[in-house]
């Protein structure tokens, strides 16, 4: 869980470029955007302080692989 900004830490197999997208409950995507990313572990920060407390669904996109995960926003 998370009371407004979590840390995304992605793996990847090579270096490349991947999208990242955060949904609410409802659907609609309250965050994305473009990553770049490094051979190796790679870690992203996200802030969803000024979204309400809930589940969000995150999604990294490289193309050729989607990774998805729950997060759980607190305030």
């Amino acid at each position: 869980p998370t009371e407004g900004t979590a840390a995304v830490n992605i793996t990847a197999p090579q270096k490349g470029l991947a999208t990242i997208s955060v949904t609410n409950m409802l659907g609609q995507v309250v965050v994305s955007g473009d990553l770049n990313l490094n051979e190796g572990s790679n870690t992203f920060s996200i802030d969803l302080s000024n979204e309400p407390a809930g589940i969000y669904h995150v999604s990294v996109n490289t193309g050729s692989v989607v990774s998805a995960t729950k997060l759980t926003v607190t305030h």
